[in-house]
C-alpha cells in the first residue's frame, strides 16, 4: 500500500462512525489513521480493533497542523491524504486516483474536489499563481490531494508560523521546487464549504500575504492583493453601482438619439 488517509477528528461520533464504515465496506487499497482528541470513545475503538489497516492516534489541543505532523511521523506508507469529518469520499474515483499513484508514484498527485455543491478541478503551476493567486493553484489540500511524506524532509513539516494557510506555505514551497506532480482528472471527495479557512477567513487572507512574501513576491503587488480580497465584497458592490449607472447613462443616451 502506497497511501494512509489521515483523518482529522473531533466531537462528531456520527460522521467519524459513518466515515469508518464506509472505509471498512469500501476496502480501498490504503490504510486509514484517525488523529483523534477524545480517548473516551469505546465505540470507535471496537470497530477499528476489526480491521489492520485502521489505526487511531490522540492528540488532545495540539492543534489541526501539529496533528497531521505527529500522523506523518507514525504513518508507515509513502503517502498520505488529508480528510476532515466533514468531508465524504467519492470511493468510484478515489480508487482510479490509487491506481494512478501506484503507476505514477509522483510526489504529489492532485485531484478535484465538489466543495459546497461546485465542482474544482484544476492545476495551475506558473510562478505567478502560485505567488499571487494561491486559491486558483489547486483546489483543495483536504480530500484532493496525495502527498509524498518525504517531500517533508526538503520542505519542512506544517508551520506552526500559519494557524490558517500552512497547507497552502508546504504546497507552494513544494510547487516552486524541484518536485514531480500531476493532477488526475477526476473528484476524489465532497468536502466541506464552511472549513477552517472560511471560519477564519480575514486571517486567512493576512496569512496569504505573509506567505507570497515569505516566497518572494513583489510584496507592494502582495499587499494590493490583500487589501483588494480584504474589502472584495466592497469592491463588488462599488463596482455594481458603477455598472448599474452606466447602464442607465448608455439607455438614457439611446433615447436620446431616437429621440432626435
Amino acid at each position: 500500500m502506497l497511501l494512509t488517509i489521515i483523518l482529522l477528528s473531533h466531537n462528531n461520533d456520527d460522521n467519524l462512525l459513518k466515515i469508518i464504515k464506509e472505509f471498512k465496506k469500501q476496502s480501498p487499497n490504503c490504510k486509514l489513521m484517525i488523529v483523534d482528541s477524545n480517548k473516551k470513545r469505546a465505540n470507535i475503538s471496537n470497530l477499528i480493533n476489526e480491521n489492520k489497516n485502521i489505526s487511531i492516534i490522540y492528540n488532545q489541543n495540539s492543534g489541526i497542523y501539529n496533528s497531521i505532523n505527529n500522523a506523518i511521523l507514525q504513518i508507515s506508507t509513502t503517502h498520505y491524504f488529508v480528510l476532515g469529518l466533514d468531508d465524504q469520499i467519492i470511493y468510484i474515483n478515489f480508487n482510479q486516483f490509487l491506481k494512478v499513484l501506484e503507476k505514477t508514484r509522483v510526489d504529489i498527485l492532485f485531484a478535484g474536489v465538489i466543495k459546497g455543491g461546485v465542482k474544482l478541478l484544476y492545476l495551475n503551476t506558473e510562478r505567478s499563481s502560485i505567488l499571487f493567486g494561491p486559491a486558483g493553484t489547486f483546489p483543495s489540500h483536504t480530500g484532493g490531494m496525495a502527498i509524498n511524506k518525504d517531500l517533508h524532509k526538503k520542505f519542512g513539516y506544517y508551520s506552526n508560523k500559519f494557524n490558517v494557510t500552512s497547507d497552502l506555505f508546504f504546497i507552494s514551497k513544494c510547487l516552486l521546487g524541484n518536485i514531480s506532480y500531476e493532477l488526475f482528472n477526476n473528484y476524489t471527495a465532497n468536502i466541506g464549504a464552511d472549513g477552517y479557512s472560511k471560519k477564519y477567513e480575514n486571517l486567512s487572507e493576512y496569512e496569504s500575504m505573509a506567505i507570497r512574501n515569505n516566497l518572494g513576491a513583489n510584496k507592494f503587488l502582495s499587499l494590493l492583493i490583500y487589501i483588494f480580497r480584504l474589502n472584495k465584497r466592497k469592491f463588488k458592490r462599488y463596482f455594481l453601482k458603477i455598472y448599474q449607472l452606466l447602464i442607465k447613462f448608455f439607455y438614457r443616451f439611446i433615447s436620446y438619439i431616437n429621440h432626435y
